[in-house]
């Protein structure tokens, strides 16, 4: 089983982020009334709605660590040592697209592998992602003791008319947690997380 480093995120193309929980629907679900009080330029207003956003995706950002699932669609790069198997499993679920694929030659100069001599499974019913050479080739020779030796640039998690609702309402409920408890998730928490949340997550749960 290859090794990988810990995915970095990366843009790819002109692709935008698009957190599950908007700031509109952030400063509802947290019953913010003075908000809508405030004038359009009062510095407060946006003060409330930097820290609403944050919240959003740090909700988002737990949900997708306590599951070990990508639901904002985002890039990612991956990076491995040298494949020593017919097939690599990719470390994040779903990914959308195999986008490119660069490696160390044995030389340590970056090359890019040609997309004709390598096929991916990608979707959500490819639990792991995989990627292989195509049938009559291999994988190119690349540069040993390194953990960069193989570079993944991927697009992973859910569009955002395709993002599973169950999933956004336990960030629903983490955010809550969160604005609630000024960003605790630890036993310190005063307000404790429904046990709706735990059983959303574990139905959500995936191990790559």
């Amino acid at each position: 089983m290859a090794k990988w480093l810990k995915a970095k995120e990366i843009e790819i193309d002109d692709h935008q982020v698009v957190e599950p929980i908007s700031v509109p629907e952030g400063i509802q679900i947290l019953n913010l009334y003075d908000y809508q009080e405030l004038d359009s330029d009062d510095p407060e207003r946006t003060r409330i709605e930097n820290d609403v956003e944050k919240a959003c995706r740090d909700a988002r950002s737990k949900f997708e660590e306590d599951t070990g699932h990508t639901f904002a669609e985002r890039g990612f790069a991956l990076y491995c040592e040298r494949p020593t198997a017919p097939e690599l499993a990719l470390p994040v679920y779903p990914v959308q697209e195999v986008v490119s694929i660069f490696y160390l030659d044995p030389a340590g100069e970056l090359q890019e592998w040609d997309s004709e001599q390598w096929q991916a499974s990608v979707g959500e019913e490819s639990l792991p992602a995989t990627l292989r050479p195509k049938p009559g080739y291999s994988w190119p020779p690349m540069l040993c003791c390194t953990a960069r030796a193989l570079q993944l640039n991927v697009l992973a998690g859910y569009p955002p008319d395709e993002m599973p609702t169950t999933a956004v309402r336990a960030m629903k409920m983490m955010l809550t947690h969160l604005w609630n408890n000024d960003g605790v998730t630890s036993l310190r928490a005063t307000h404790k997380m429904p046990h709706a949340y735990d059983t959303i997550m574990y139905n959500y749960m995936v191990e790559v």
